[in-house]
C-alpha cells in the first residue's frame, strides 16, 4: 500500500493515467475525474472516488483507505475493449 491522502490520490491516479501511452492510443488525453466536458467527443475515461474513510490510531490519522471507479464511454461496444 501507497500512504497518501485521499486528496491527493485523486491526482495520482490522474497523472499514471495521462501518462500511459496504451491508454493515449485509445482514449488520447480525455480523462476526466467525475464528469467530462460538455460534448467531449468519444471514447474517454472518467474516474470517481467511491470511498474513502480514514484510519486512525490513538494518537491520529494513520492513512485514508480509497476506493475509485473507473468507467469507459464509447459510441460502441468495442471501442471500450
Amino acid at each position: 500500500k501507497v500512504m497518501i491522502s485521499s486528496i491527493t490520490s485523486g491526482m495520482l491516479i490522474y497523472d499514471k493515467l495521462k501518462q500511459s501511452q496504451e491508454l493515449k492510443k485509445l482514449i488520447k488525453d480525455r480523462i476526466y475525474p467525475i464528469l467530462p466536458q460538455q460534448k467531449t467527443e468519444y471514447p474517454f475515461l472518467t474516474f470517481t472516488k467511491e470511498t474513502g474513510y480514514g484510519i486512525y490510531t490513538k494518537d491520529m490519522l494513520a492513512y485514508d483507505e480509497v476506493t475509485y471507479s473507473f468507467t469507459v464511454w464509447a459510441n460502441t461496444y468495442s471501442e471500450t475493449c
